[in-house]
């Protein structure tokens, strides 16, 4: 009886892991050649809108009250990291240019930092300090696309590292489909 219970066990809490691993997706189309299956972000409505010939994926908070900060998914067809797959295929001296080129020059003292997914995937967090310190970038590349997540409060009040924490789960569920 205590093998049958302890077999019961087990199977509940792989099915509860299992469960707590798939999060629901939406797939967007951004062209012949990639779509994306993108997880919901908990508290947050996501809207697809194309501007300008370019598909963007906005997540809005549900309600007034809670975390307040929209993020933006920018992938670009860019040849120069045609061969590229991801951030982490780049040479140190390739990385270094891709850093130099994401960050714009009307920042103000922009800190960057490379952070890792949950599945190893290198990612580029660009930081602007000081008085205006109420957005962040997130770059990344993936096979000939670039990647840019614009994170901000709403109400203009600096953004934390769970809103960082939260991308970074973002991205490791983010499926990219060729």
């Amino acid at each position: 009886m205590k093998k049958i219970i302890a077999i019961l066990l087990a199977a509940v809490l792989l099915l509860g892991c299992a469960a707590a691993g798939t999060a629901e997706k939406t797939l967007v189309v951004f062209d012949d050649s990639l779509s994306l299956n993108v997880p919901a972000i908990e508290g947050h409505t996501m809207e697809v809108i194309t501007v300008e010939g370019l598909v963007c994926i906005i997540f809005r908070p549900e309600g007034e009250e809670g975390t307040n900060y929209s993020t933006v998914i920018f992938p670009t067809d860019d040849p120069e990291y045609a061969a590229v797959g991801r951030l982490n295929d780049l040479t140190d001296e390739q990385l270094q240019l891709y850093i130099d080129s994401c960050i714009e020059e009307e920042m103000n003292d922009p800190v960057w930092e490379i952070r890792e997914t949950g599945l190893g995937s290198k990612l580029l967090i660009v930081d602007e300090q000081g008085a205006d310190h109420d957005y962040v970038y997130l770059y990344s590349v993936y096979e000939g696309y670039q990647i840019c997540t614009y994170v901000d409060h709403i109400d203009g009040s600096e953004v934390t590292d769970e809103d960082i924490g939260t991308l970074l789960i973002f991205h490791t569920d983010l499926e990219f489909i060729r």
